[in-house]
C-alpha cells in the first residue's frame, strides 16, 4: 500500500513523502495504521481533556504536548545530549519508537541519522506543525500496539467497570494479538509507557519478533522515592488511589516491566540498566542541574492532573473538583518544602535479542545478573533506604 501525501501535518507530519515508500505494517492489519486516514478517529473527551481511545489514562492534547516536549528535553539532558543508552551503530537501517507521542524523540533520532527510517507509532495524532521541517526518513503510523496473551483474549476482553458499579466496558480498541509490521527493525525504543500495556511479557515477545537477531531494545521509565513517609499527605493519598485505580482498571503502573525476569523470559540477553536520578530539590544544586531540576518540577506538576483525572474519576469514584483540588493540595506541600527529599529514578534499560555479530558465550549480562550504572550528573544515588512508589 504505498503512502500518498497528506493535506495536513496533524496527521502525517511529512510533506513531501516518497510516494514509494511502504507502509511498514501489514494491511490486513485488523488495525489500520491510518498514518494519512486520521480523519475517522475518534477521540474521547472527557473533564476537559482529551484522550486517544477508551482505555489509555493519558490525554493527547495540546498541554500534555508541551508536558511531553518539556520531558523529552530532560530525557535528552539527563543523557548529556544522547538520545540512547543502546550501543547501536551509525549506520542503523530500521528504528521503531513505539509509543512516539508528538514526535520529539523520533525528530531528533531522525535528524542525527539521516540515512535511517525511522517508524514512529502511537495511539494517537499529535499536532505536528511547527517552525521546523520534519524529516522525511520517518514514517508516522497511527496503530495500538497493546497485545495480550492470546488463550486470555476470552477472559480479558473487558476491563473492570468505574467503581460506582456500572458495567464492564469492552476493550474495544484491541483488536489484535500480535504486531504486524513487514520488515524487522535493528532497534526499538519505548519511553514513558509505563500503564499503556496490559501485558508488558507479551509485549517484549512481540518486540523480540520485530527485531533482526543482534538487535536491541530499550526501554525508558520513570519511578519516585522519598526517605520521609508519605502517610497524612494529599500526595500519599493520590498515590495510593491511583495505584487502586490503575490495578482495577487492568493496567497498573508498576516498575515490574524494567526487571530483568521480564526481559529474560520474551528471550533476551545483555540486561543492562542506567539510572540517572533527578532531585525535586534544587537549591543546592549547580546552574545545569538546576535548570534539569526546575524542568523537572514543572513536568511533574503539571502531570498531576493528566496523570490522574481520568483514572481516579473513572475507577476511584473521585470527582473532576475533587481531582484537580487534590492536585493543588500537593503542589502545595511541594511548595512548602515537604517533599524536598523525594527522588526521580530515570531508568534506562537495554537488551539484545540473541544472533548477528553479537556473542553468546557464557558470562554475558543476563546470566550474571543487572548490571547498574549510575550517572552522577545529575546527582548521586543517595545511600539512604528508600522506598519505591512507582
Amino acid at each position: 500500500m504505498d503512502m500518498e501525501p497528506s493535506s495536513s501535518h496533524i496527521s502525517q507530519g511529512v510533506a513531501d513523502t516518497d510516494s514509494s515508500r511502504q507502509r511498514s505494517t501489514s494491511p490486513q492489519s485488523v488495525i489500520s495504521t491510518r498514518s494519512l486516514d486520521s480523519q475517522d478517529l475518534t477521540f474521547v473527551e472527557a473533564h476537559g481533556r482529551t484522550y486517544a481511545n477508551d482505555k489509555y489514562y493519558m490525554p493527547c492534547d495540546s498541554p500534555e504536548q508541551t508536558r511531553l516536549g518539556l520531558l523529552h528535553h530532560v530525557y535528552s539532558s539527563s543523557l548529556g545530549g544522547s538520545l540512547t543508552t543502546a550501543p547501536i551503530s551509525e549506520d542503523v537501517q530500521r528504528i521503531l519508537e513505539v509509543g512516539a507521542g508528538p514526535g520529539d524523540w523520533a525528530i531528533a533520532m531522525a535528524e542525527r541519522h539521516p540515512d535511517t527510517e525511522i517508524v514512529a507509532v502511537d495511539v494517537a495524532v499529535w499536532d505536528l506543525e511547527g517552525d521546523r521541517d520534519l524529516p522525511n526518513n520517518i514514517i508516522w503510523e497511527i496503530d495500538d500496539l497493546d497485545v495480550f496473551p492470546v488463550d486470555d483474549e476470552d477472559t480479558e476482553t473487558e476491563k473492570k467497570g468505574p467503581s460506582s458499579g456500572s458495567a464492564a466496558t469492552p476493550l474495544t480498541s484491541i483488536r489484535t494479538n500480535e504486531w504486524t509490521f513487514t520488515e524487522p527493525f535493528d532497534f526499538i525504543h519505548i519511553r514513558g509507557m509505563k500503564g499503556a500495556f496490559r501485558s508488558w511479557p507479551t509485549v517484549y515477545q512481540e518486540a523480540f519478533k520485530a527485531l533482526l537477531p543482534g538487535g536491541y531494545i530499550e526501554v525508558v521509565d520513570f519511578d519516585l522515592t522519598t526517605i520521609h513517609t508519605l502517610h497524612n499527605t494529599q500526595l500519599g493519598r493520590m498515590l495510593v488511589a491511583l495505584r487502586q485505580a490503575t490495578e482495577q482498571s487492568g493496567y497498573p503502573l508498576t516498575g515490574t516491566h524494567m526487571e530483568k525476569a521480564t526481559f529474560d523470559s520474551a528471550g533476551f540477553i545483555e540486561y543492562r540498566v542506567r539510572t540517572v536520578n533527578v532531585p525535586f530539590r534544587i537549591a543546592q544544586l549547580n546552574d545545569a542541574e538546576t535548570t534539569i531540576g526546575k524542568l523537572w518540577l514543572v513536568i511533574f506538576m503539571e502531570g498531576l492532573e493528566a496523570t490522574n483525572l481520568r483514572l481516579l474519576t473513572e475507577y476511584a469514584g473521585w470527582t473532576a473538583e475533587q481531582v484537580r483540588e487534590g492536585c493543588d493540595k500537593v503542589r502545595e506541600e511541594f511548595k512548602a518544602g515537604y517533599h524536598d527529599e523525594m527522588n526521580t529514578a530515570l531508568r534506562y534499560v537495554v537488551a539484545r535479542k540473541p544472533g548477528g555479530d553479537g556473542s553468546e558465550q557464557e558470562g554475558t549480562l543476563s546470566e550474571v545478573g543487572l548490571e547498574m550504572e549510575v550517572d552522577t550528573h545529575i546527582i548521586a544515588a543517595s545511600d539512604t533506604d528508600t522506598m519505591q512508589v512507582d
